[in-house]
This record gives structure tokens, sequence and C-alpha cells, in this order.
């Protein structure tokens, strides 16, 4: 039974191994890896969603194995969930948060979690992150990059003007001017020559050490960086030591200390920055050595304010050409970077602070300040925005924060800086662990649907699958050593794949078939196949989103429009891949997996009809049940189930969520039928019963139907058509219950079951025994079977199948 519930499209495949291992129909069962089908169990109820009248989906929050937390995200609003119930804070009162995100988007939220930081994407947002700083203190915020990504440099006519340049110092006349005091250790009246702005002129004092400094006319501005450039003649009497130091009014204090600088080219700029924020009112640098000559000679200092120190001020465009396809600067530019390069030949970034005008923004400069206001003719824009669009697919790999497909660029890629995940920065010159930019090509594309980690970062498009990797194996992903390629035309769906020990599965594009997609030597790539093309007719109805429940049976979880769920069971290892659905008698609408107690539990929000009303509730799937081995205390095979431990009862109270309804009901050991909760919430067990465990819950069907059996000894199919009479049934159990079995009639879907009732074979006050063992099934002598033969029951007791053999007679 290790294919599961088979396609109709193979019912008269007897000639296939796969019919040999299939089922006409499987439902509310689960295809073991081992071999067999084991009873799905049922779901335990953890609560309400907030708006019984909206959907929501769960979003996935593990620090670690002890510590994870479901995140309800329904229409503008986040909750959050532990698996000891919703968080409250105070008790009754649930800790919620507020979120931009409407109930019609929620589908396209994509996450990645670093700690005990959520990065969150979302088609049409700006992304942001979710921070966890105690269970019950969350904090949602944009994300906003640093220094990056970018669109391509502008190639238009429109140039921009700063009108400063993010140096505290203004540009000097005399040492007294335009404001401000320059001086020197040499007491000379030429000081202000190196913050006059100019390359060619120099400032020269006779003295291997010494100073120059500027005192602020007001003010104390902090400075976290700073450019020096030597002179064009003599670079010998550069220095080679020194220190940056502000006056804190009392003493001066070292910002920044630089030793071995040595091999100055002539008219060279080196340009330094160190971590400060702290302002003062007077810098200098101090030189201690130069590099072998006799008398300092430089040609300026240009220093850098800290951006959030510096008064924004306006940078100007020429024209709107070039920007936001030209309608020039916009409102919701604010916040957006700009890379500009400064006649010096380096690049730095702004930000934008407010818009005047479509030609006119004000912003804050990064990094280096420029070396003068001249015009700029070579710049980027940022290339997030309202108006060119927000990423939507995310991943992290490699240590890189990683973000993909925009409006305006479906098919860019853009990687943080190893290890700093809020930053895009592009060196000049570059370096290995610089922000990497790529735009898949070539090939059959479309709009990049999700990422995926793993050897090289896959990207799913509704065209083919991408890979994006090392270009060289044995060196560090960089700028200069990255490569991306085609792998498959197989076009993916929006819906995130599993990664399961480093092969993808995924969804086709139109949401109808699985497959893996797992790297092969033979053709050095991706090689994708179709896993569910036997149980194609279950994925026909359209499946929006897969999970991975890697224990204990490793189950790929797939949610139909519908609402019904598909169990598949997949272990490349033992060659085991079967699927069978899942109806949990109401309309599954999400579903993710978190880590548990007991392996991984699949968390759901459920649509279901209760006491007349819409409600929305939150559902976890109970443990597989296992006599020795399980941790959960009670079996449990309803649906939308509670329990009660404790004193010896004839009712339970407080069952609000069921007001009521009628449900089914175990108690110690022993299914004892169904009763109706009360209309006050109260649930009395029939017959006068008390127990000390009860579980009470929506009963869950389970159904098995054999395939039509070919003539014995007519393996290739050929005995199809012929009478088959089953004349017994021998099933081989494990700790099961609740069974009833019989032939069916093709020609009669309401014939009696036939067979044997095992509770009724027991001590009606004893809990009912799990039967382990081969046991006979009585049939019915005729030839109307056509040798299919069915297994089903409601009642609430574990139910493994470990094989089923038939004794047949068939139509000579």
């Amino acid at each position: 039974m290790t294919r599961g519930e088979l396609t109709p499209y193979v019912h008269a495949r007897g000639d296939t191994d796969h019919y040999q291992a299939g089922l006409a129909l499987a439902r509310n069962m689960v295809v073991l890896r081992y071999g067999g089908l084991t009873r799905c169990p049922g779901t335990t109820f953890d609560g309400l969603t907030k708006n019984a009248n909206k959907t929501s989906r769960f979003i996935p929050f593990e620090f670690n194995r002890t510590q994870v937390f479901a995140i309800e995200a329904g229409d503008t609003y986040f909750r959050f969930w532990t698996p000891a119930g919703r968080i409250e804070s105070p008790p009754g009162t649930p800790v919620e948060i507020t979120s931009p995100y409407l109930e019609a988007d929620l589908k396209y939220m994509q996450v990645r979690q670093s700690a005990d930081r959520l990065y969150i994407t979302c088609r049409g947002y700006q992304p942001r992150t979710l921070t966890r700083t105690s269970d019950t203190v969350w904090t949602l915020a944009l994300y906003v990059p640093q220094d990056g990504p970018y669109l391509d440099v502008n190639v238009t006519a429109t140039v921009l003007t700063p009108a400063a340049t993010g140096n505290p110092v203004p540009i000097m006349t005399s040492n007294a001017a335009p404001s401000g005091t320059a001086s020197d250790s040499a007491g000379s009246a030429n000081a202000y020559i190196v913050f006059d702005g100019k390359s060619d002129s120099v400032f020269a004092v006779g003295a291997t050490s010494g100073w120059v400094r500027y005192d602020y006319a007001a003010g104390a501005p902090v400075v976290d960086a700073y450019m020096l450039r030597g002179d064009i003649n003599n670079p010998e009497n550069n220095p080679s030591e020194w220190t940056l130091e502000g006056w804190d009014g009392a003493a001066w204090v070292v910002i920044d200390s630089r030793s071995g600088q040595t091999g100055w080219a002539p008219g060279e700029a080196r340009y330094f920055s160190f971590f400060n924020l702290t302002g003062y009112t007077r810098h200098r640098l101090f030189w201690r050595a130069l590099n072998g000559g006799t008398g300092l000679e430089i040609t300026q200092l240009v220093l850098h304010q800290l951006a959030s120190d510096q008064t924004p001020f306006n940078l100007t465009a020429s024209s709107t050409t070039g920007i936001n396809g030209g309608a020039g600067f916009a409102a919701t530019d604010v916040g957006r970077a700009i890379r500009i390069l400064g006649g010096d030949g380096l690049w730095r970034w702004a930000n934008i602070v407010a818009r005047t005008s479509s030609t006119v923004v004000t912003v804050q400069i990064h990094g280096q300040a420029l070396p003068s206001t001249t015009r700029v003719i070579n710049w980027a824009l940022g290339a997030w925005s309202a108006s060119s669009g927000w990423p939507s697919a995310i991943a992290i790999y490699e240590d890189r924060l990683t973000f993909a497909r925009t409006d305006t660029d479906p098919l860019g890629v853009w990687m943080s800086v190893s290890a700093a995940y809020d930053n895009f920065r592009k060196s000049t010159p570059g370096v290995d662990d610089d922000g990497i930019a790529v735009r898949l090509t070539g090939g059959k594309l479309n709009d990049i649907s999700w990422l995926s980690e793993g050897k090289d970062i896959l990207g799913g498009t509704a065209g083919s699958l991408r890979a994006i990797g090392r270009n060289n194996p044995n060196t560090a992903l960089s700028p200069s050593n990255v490569r991306q390629r085609s792998e498959t035309l197989t076009p993916s769906s929006r819906a995130e794949p599993v990664d399961i020990e480093n092969v993808i599965l995924f969804l086709d594009f139109y949401e109808q078939r699985l497959y893996e997609a797992a790297w092969t030597y033979e053709i050095d790539g991706y090689l994708a196949r179709e896993v569910s093309t036997l149980n194609e007719h279950l994925f026909a109805a359209g499946v929006e989103k897969i999970v991975y429940l890697s224990h204990p049976h490793r189950l790929i979880i797939g949610l139909r429009y519908d609402g019904l769920l598909i169990a598949f069971a997949y272990d490349r290892d033992q060659k085991v891949t079967g699927a069978t659905l899942i109806d949990i008698g109401g309309v599954v609408e999400d579903v993710t997996q978190l880590s548990g107690e007991t392996g991984t539990d699949l968390w759901l929000t459920v649509k279901r009809t209760l006491n007349g009303s819409e409600k929305r509730t939150v559902e976890r799937l109970a443990e597989f049940w296992r006599s020795e081995f399980t941790v959960q205390d009670m079996p449990i095979y309803f649906a939308c189930a509670r329990t009660y431990d404790g004193a010896a009862t004839n009712t339970v109270t407080g069952i609000t969520h069921m007001l009521n309804e009628s449900v089914g009901i175990w108690g110690d050991g022993k299914d004892l039928g169904d009763a109706t909760v009360s209309a006050g919430g109260v649930l009395t067990l029939p017959g006068g019963t008390t127990a000390e465990q009860i579980v009470f819950g929506k009963r869950m069907p389970w159904k098995i139907q054999t395939l039509r059996l070919t003539q014995i000894g007519n393996r290739d199919g050929s005995g199809l058509g012929r009478k088959t009479n089953i004349l017994t049934g021998y099933v081989d159990l494990y700790e099961s219950a609740g069974i009833s079995a019989r032939a069916v009639d093709l020609t009669d879907a309401d014939a009696d079951l036939l067979g044997f009732d095992d509770e009724a074979e027991q001590d009606p006050d004893d809990p009912v025994t799990l039967r382990t063992g081969m046991f006979t099934m009585k049939v019915d002598d005729s030839w109307k079977n056509n040798g299919a033969f069915v297994m089903q029951g409601d009642r609430a007791y574990p139910v493994t199948i470990r094989a089923i053999q038939l004794e047949v007679d068939g139509e000579p």
C-alpha cells in the first residue's frame, strides 16, 4: 500500500508493480514509509482566531526547539500562539500588534528568520522585520536597507546638484573665513588650505610631526569618516602615522588611529571610517611620522559628519527624465537610497529624508563626504520603492539576506553584504563580502515566485527553475564569483517549496502536480521529476500550499483549495511515495509546521460551522498513537477535540466552542458513543458512564478500498474483466481496533458490512484491547465483489494495517 490511493487512470494497470502496491480509495489514512497504512490522528482545539468571518494564516517562528511560536497573521493584525495556548498579557487579553497586511494579501507573505528577528516580504508591501523582545513584546518595523541595492546607473542627461557635501567644515578661504577657525602646530596663516576643497593646493609644514585642526563656530558635529589626500609631487612627505582627535572641552580624545600608511601614489586620496557617536567642538589631525620626508605636505582633509547628525540638504535634479519613469521624485521616495559618484571617483550613498518637488529632495549622505558641491553626472536610485516595487521573495543564503522580484524588475535578485543583513554596499574597489546583484537571463523566464536555499539558491518561476551559486566552487560567493543558469523548464507555482535533505519539492505552475528537484552529477545540474503521477487525481483539485512533517512519518502535507488535506508520504531511501486524502470535517484555510514536543507539529486554521454559525478555529494535529512510545496521554482520533484528565466524572463543563453540537466520546480506553453538548456548554457522558480520561470531538471516519484483483497468475493484467470472488480476507494489524470489513459489491454501494466487530468480542466494562497480528475477515461468498475489499471505521481507536492478503476464487 506504499503508493497510496491510485489515480483512476491506472485502475486497469494490473501489469505494474504500482498496481500491486496501491489502493482504489484511502481516506483519513496515511501511508507509512515502512509499508502499510496508519490512521491519521485527529486535531486538538486550541482556540479561535480573532475574526470569525475573515481568513488568517500562520507564520512559524522558531528560536529553538523549546521556544516556538505560531503567529496568527490576520487582517491588519498579528497574534501569537505557543503549544501551551494563545499568549495573553494580562490573562484574558491576547497579545496583539497592528500590521499593514490585508486579508487578501496574506497568502503572498514569505518569511525568513535569524535568531529573534523575522524578515517579511509580501507583494505590494515594503519589507518588514518582526522582532521578539520577550514572549509578550513583539515589534513590527519597516526594513530599511543600507547602501542599496540600486537600479542601473543613470544614462540620461539628468544631473544632480548637491547643496552641501556632508562635511561639517565649510570650504575655507582663510584661517577664519567663512566661519570657524583653522590652525596648525606651526602657527601659520595657511592652515585653512587643508580645508579649502582643492586637490591642487598644498598645505606644508616643515616638521615630521605636528597637527592641523579646525574649531567649529558652533555645535559639536559627530564625525565618523574622513578622506586624506597626499601631495601631488612629493609623496615621501605624506604622513605614515597619525591620529584623528576630538576636543571634549577638557582634553583631546583619539577617535581614529592609523599607522603603516606607506606607498602613497602622487596625489592619492585615502578613505578611512570608524565607529563614533560623540560630537566634538574641535577636530585635529596629529601626524607623528612621514614616508621618509622631512616636512609634511598634504592637499586635503575632508571630514564626514555622521549622516543622522547632518542637517539634511537639497539634491536638485536638472530634469525628471530617468527618475521614476520620467515622473520625477515622488513622496513615496522618502526613505529611498540614492547612489552618487563624486568628483574624486568614489561612490557615496544618501538616503532621501524629504521630497520638496519632482526635481528636489533633501538627503543625508553616508560613508564619505563629497569633495565639492559640483554637479553629479553618475547616480543610481535605490532598486526598491513604491514606484519601482518592493521585493516579494526572500531567502538567507551563505549568510546573505537575499531578496528577489519587484514589479519593475521581476527577475532581479539582490544579496546583502555577508553577515550584514541590512547592508547592500558596493565598495570601491570591490571586496568579496560586498552585496551582490543578479538578474536572471536566458531560457524561459517569468516572475520569480520563491527562493530556496541549498547547494545553490534556487528560484522558482512560472517558466523554469533557475539556480544561482558560485562560479568557482572552491572560493567564497562574491560579486566576482557568482553565476546563474537554467536548471529545468518545469514551471512552478507561487507556493513556497519544501527542502528535504537537499531535495526541493515544489508545486507546478498549475498547482496540480508535485515535483522533486535534486542535484545529479550525471548532468551536473538539477533534474525535476514529477512524484505525484500515481496520485494525480488527489492533486487535481488544486493545491495552494505544502509543508513537511519530518517526524514520525515523513509526510508532505498539501492544502487543497477545497480545504481538504493531502498526506503525501515521501522517503527516497525507501522508495516510498504515496498520497491519501485527509478530511477533518471543516475547511482548512492554512497549515504550517513547527517543532513540537513529539516531533513536528502541524498547526491549522479551520473554518467550521459550530452551533449554527461560522467560526475560525486554531487546531493542531494530534500525535500518531503508539502505546509504548507516545508522549500524548490519550489517543485522539476526533477533530477539533478537547480532553479531560482528572477525577472520575460523568460531565465535562466549559465547552463553549461546541454548544449544541453532537460529538463522539472516548473515555478510559473505550469509545462511549455520541452525545450532544448542551446550550450551557456541558457534555454528559452517555449511559451514566464516568471516566477519568475523556476525549471528545467531531468524528473522523476512515476508509480504504483495494483495487480489483487480477486473476491469479495473471500479473500481466490479462485477468481483468473476469469474475473474481474473495473467499476470505486476512489482515495484519498493529495496535488497532474499531475495524469493520467486507468484500464490496461494486453494484451495490449500500451493501451491509460483513465481518467482525472486535469490540463485541470483549467485556463491555473493560477498555478495548488494541489488536496486533493476523486476523481473518469473513466475507460473503459471492461473485459480485470483483476482488475489491473494504475496511473502514469511525471509532476513536488507532488503526495500523500492515498488510492485506485475500483468498480468492477466479473464473476459469
